[in-house]
Parts: C-alpha cells; structure tokens; sequence
C-alpha cells in the first residue's frame, strides 16, 4: 500500500493572513493572504500591489531581522516590506506609531514623554486589548549604570503585585530600544486631574492618599524605596484607582550597605537628598518627604516650593508652611509631620499609614452595611437557596454598631451532648412523675420559658429563700415531689431510674403549705430490697 506524498510543512493547509507595511512609513497595515506552496516572491508581488510599490527586494519583521525564509513567517504577522534599502522605523514625530508592531501590541498614539524615554498606547492584534509600551532608547545607555538601571526597573516591576500599582504585562526587544509592556491606565496622570480641577478638597485628596500610601508601605515591604514619587508618576485608571509608575530609579534596600540617592525631580527631592547626604539617613523617609509634597500639591493646587533649599527648611523648622485657612488641624499635622527636614523626625510610612487624618472614615462602609442590614428588619432568614442580600442578615464587622441579639430566657441553651446540672434534675424529677402517674411527663429539651424551665426557677428561689412571707426555708429539709430533686439535693436520675425499675409506687406530692411558708415536707416509702428478695414497703 502506498501513501500519497503529502507536504505537512507551510504549503500545506488553508491561506496565511499576514499584514504588510511599507518600510519606514507612517499608514495603516494592509492584509495578504499566503496561499499553499508561497514563495518570498509572491509576498512581494502581492505587497506591491496593495502598498503601491515599484520593486520590492527585501522584508523585515517588526524586531528588525530580514526574512529570508517564508515558511518561517506566523499568521497575522507584521512585516516590513523595503524597495531594497536596510529596515527603518516609521517616523513618530507627530505622535502617531504608524503601524509599528511590539510583541504583538500594534503602536497608536503617544502618550507622554519623560526623561528616559517615550510612552505609547498598543492595542493587541488579536484580543484587541490596550496596553502602555514604554521605549528606552538603546543609544541612551552611555554607562554601565544606565543598563543596570532598565533592568532594576524590570526586576521591581516583576516582584511588585499590588493594585495600586502599574503591571508590568512583557519585556519586548526592538532594534533601537527596550520596550516595557504595561498596564494601560485610561485616566491619564494625577497632575492632570489636580489641574482640571485647580485643587481637591480634603475628602477626595484623602481618597486618592490613602491609596498611594497603601502602594507605597507594600514598596517598602519589599525592600524597595521609589525615590521619585510625583504627581506625574502617578496615573489612574478609569475607576479613577491610582497606579504608581516608573521604578527607573528604585533601589533595593540592604541593611548592610549605605543607600545613596542623587537623582529625582528637584521640587520632591528630600532635603538630605539636595544636600548630599542621604547615605547617613534612613533611605525610606525620602518617600516620605515627596508623599508630603503629593498631598500639598492636591489640596492647593500648586507645589509647597521648587526645591528644598537652606531657606526652604529654615522656614520648615519655624512652622511657615503657607497652608489654606480652611484646612482640618488633623490635615495641617500631618503634612508638617511629612515635611520635616530632619529625617529623624520625619514620619515614616507606617506612622502615615496609622496616621487619624488617613484613617478617617476607614470603617464608614462597614458602618452603612450595619445600617442596611438592621433596616431590612429581624425577620430575615437564612433559607437554602435565597438570593444573596434578599432574606438573609447582612455581614457584621468588629466595629458595628450594634451586637447580635442574645438568646432570650431564664437560662441560656447549653451545647449538644453537654447537658447542664439542673436538666439532670429535672429529666431525673419528669421520670419519677411519669412512672408514678400523677403528671404529665415533661421532656428535658422544653424550650426555654416551658414547664421545665418554670420548676427549675421555682426552685432557685426556693434556694435562695422566701416563703410567702418571707421567711427562709432551710436547705436541709426534704423538697416536694414536683421539685428538681429530693432529700437535701441527693436526689439523681438514677435513683429514679432504679425506682421505676422496681415499679415502686411513689406519694403523690402535697400541696399544702406550712404556716410559716415554704413547702410541706414528703415522706417517702423506704423502696429498698427487704431480706428474702422481697420489696420493702408495706407488708400484709
């Protein structure tokens, strides 16, 4: 038997999507289909056509490398396609990504620039997804430092998982740059937002401070400080969440070694930091310091100073921070507590995070939950399959208002299995009244308040003493028979066990009262065994 010759390679199978692009041209991508058996020439005369080219000769990927083979191209791949001259990227300059493809994330616009480098927005080819590319010029990398300062960004991007701050989602490799693949945040930076707004109030500065501060405590959590926190480094997404940005000059913190710190933007630098002496202090209170400056900046709508000069901390040590008249105490403590020049005195993070102003409001949620739950009223239950919040309580935190109401009753429920002293009493009391016919039986699981819980508070208070006139009744004497016990409390369910075993019959219990008050003592029939095996009791 012979089997057809077959080609499992590239020929075989349906057409190849790819998408085409002229080399070094800003335009949108053009889509060609591959069919079976394709050649490096047919691609080319395929571009030619949908691209407008004369002699196409060579094609690139996105990375930069020539391809040489066409089995090796993917489906809906980008690929440069040149007349012959050497890969080029498109021309960016009026903030447009033309087309351009990084790790599978196509380049739109530009969304900001910084010091080390331009930000991108991409969108995946495939899921469509919005993602932040950061590109870090290779040319940029003049020193040693300057390679090991992109991959400590990387490094503290990976080992950072919070939701407060950016995701590091890939690290692609471009020909001219390194490309940071991040978190998208829709909302733009928080400088922005404090500059539509001129400046925030108390309420939503705190809302926005209590989430850098949480990031900013978990960055130090990890032995990392960030040493450029500003308002441009913080973005937000379109809840309006904060995401902290760019670790180009984090550190990690030993407690060996000395951190040294010489870099940042002027207006947030701490003043050791301006001064050149940060390697004798404590390298986490530089976070403080620019917190600080964070939460002036949002409440006034300006920065406190461009630089913390010898003038500057002068007038920060005589108390001259220049603050709103309508500001809280709380509010003006704090940031004084922040903006303090001397890194000893300075608050650290975990006295921010602790600090009244933060924590304000901090259970209000929980406070309404409570408020919702006891509106919906008492008679909610908890019934197998009800819907989530219909018919069942609301959950309740350590700082509600009020308490689950305790089980009402003379006597609390014991455990199952556990049953308390006086249940054996009464249980041993029912017994001997059911085997004597003179009362119902009485089961000792009544619910609280029933016939057994009314004789056992009939005879504490016999216990504690009183009569009708309220004379003491003395312990010693023998109970009636419809009390929890008899003879002086030595009465057990297994005496009355054993007497209805012997089906010995038992006097019936005496209503009357002594004059003095209290009950009239019984006499009991001696139930014992007589000699000869015969019952005690009376003898004909």
């Amino acid at each position: 038997m012979f089997l057809p010759d077959v080609d499992f390679g590239f020929a075989c199978g349906t057409q190849t999507k790819v998408f085409v692009k002229k080399n070094g041209a800003a335009g949108p991508l053009k889509e060609v289909k591959l069919p079976p058996n394709s050649k490096l020439s047919d691609l080319f005369e395929k571009s030619s056509k949908v691209l407008d080219l004369e002699c196409p000769q060579r094609a690139y990927y996105s990375n930069g490398v020539e391809c040489t083979d066409i089995d090796h191209i993917e489906e809906d791949e980008v690929i440069h396609i040149s007349c012959g001259e050497p890969f080029k990227l498109c021309d960016a300059g009026d903030g447009k990504g033309g087309g351009q493809v990084v790790g599978n994330y196509i380049i739109h616009e530009k969304l900001g620039q910084g010091g080390f480098g331009s930000v991108m927005k991409g969108v995946h080819s495939e899921t469509g997804e919005g993602a932040a590319i950061k590109f870090v010029p290779k040319n940029t990398f003049r020193q040693f430092s300057d390679l090991q300062r992109v991959f400590q960004e990387i490094q503290a991007l990976r080992n950072l998982r919070h939701p407060n701050i950016i995701r590091i989602l890939d690290v692609a490799d471009n020909p001219d740059s390194i490309c940071f693949i991040m978190e998208y945040a829709a909302g733009g930076e928080l400088r922005g937002y404090v500059e539509k707004h001129n400046n925030l109030s108390e309420e939503e500065s705190r809302s926005f401070f209590k989430q850098i501060v949480r990031a900013v405590h978990y960055i130090h959590s990890k032995k990392i400080i960030h040493r450029d926190l500003k308002l441009e480094n913080i973005l937000l997404d379109r809840e309006n969440r904060c995401k902290i940005v760019d670790f180009g000059l984090s550190d990690y913190v030993s407690g060996k070694d000395r951190t040294v710190t010489d870099a940042g933007t002027e207006a947030y630098l701490a003043p050791e930091v301006y001064n050149f002496s940060s390697g004798d202090h404590d390298p986490f209170k530089i976070d403080s310091w620019a917190l600080g400056v964070i939460l002036y900046a949002m409440t006034h709508g300006k920065l406190p100073f461009s630089r913390p000069d010898h003038e500057t901390c002068v007038m920060l040590d005589k108390g001259g921070l220049n603050l709103n008249e309508d500001v809280t105490r709380s509010y003006a403590k704090l940031t004084r507590a922040m903006l303090t020049p001397g890194p000893d005195k300075r608050f650290s993070v975990d006295a921010i995070s602790v600090d009244p102003w933060v924590t304000m409001h901090r259970f209000a949620f929980c406070d309404e939950v409570m408020s919702d739950t006891e509106t919906a009223g008492a008679g909610s239950t908890n019934e197998p399959g009800s819907p989530r919040g219909e018919g069942r309580p609301g959950r309740r935190c350590s700082r509600s208002k009020t308490m689950p109401d305790r089980p009402s009753g003379p006597i609390a429920p014991e455990r199952p299995g556990r049953p308390s002293k006086e249940t054996d009493k009464s249980s041993g009391a029912a017994e001997e009244a059911a085997s004597a016919g003179s009362s119902p039986m009485i089961h000792a699981s009544s619910p609280p308040g029933g016939p057994a819980d009314r004789r056992v508070q009939s005879t504490n208070t016999a216990r504690e003493g009183g009569g009708r006139d309220g004379s003491a009744i003395s312990p010693r004497l023998p109970r009636a028979a419809n009390c929890d016990s008899n003879e002086g409390n030595n009465f057990s369910p297994r005496d009355a066990r054993q007497q209805r075993d012997r089906k010995a019959p038992v006097l019936p219990s005496l209503a009357g009262r002594r004059p003095g008050g209290g009950a009239v003592p019984t006499r009991r029939r001696d139930v014992s065994p007589a000699p000869g095996g015969r019952r005690g009791g009376a003898h004909k």
